[in-house]
């Protein structure tokens, strides 16, 4: 399980709309808001989202579930969504 406050906030019995990003602060940290909004993560993430756009052109028209299913379900995205997941649980490692 990822460190993130939806999923660790069930443990804490905290309300999902109190589960909030600890590092931006803007809304529910979920897997679509780490891998999709965050702007803590916008670095890591342009890399990947600018091989998904190599894969599919149409990529930039995605909305943000869109995006999410794609980068964690294309075989020719897989390692670089795995290093990106991983290089996001380094820095949220630094947070909790």
């Amino acid at each position: 399980m990822a460190p993130i406050r939806l999923e660790t906030g069930r443990y804490e019995n905290i309300a999902v709309s109190d589960r909030i990003c600890p590092i931006c602060k803007l809304s529910v940290e979920t897997e679509i808001h780490v891998l999709t909004q965050c702007p803590a993560y916008d670095t890591l993430r342009n890399e990947l989202y600018n091989q998904a756009k190599d894969i599919n052109e149409d990529f930039e028209n995605f909305d943000d579930e869109q995006k999410f299913m794609f980068v964690v379900s294309n075989d020719k995205i897989a390692k670089l969504t795995a290093k990106t997941c991983y290089f996001i649980l380094q820095i949220s490692f630094e947070v909790y």
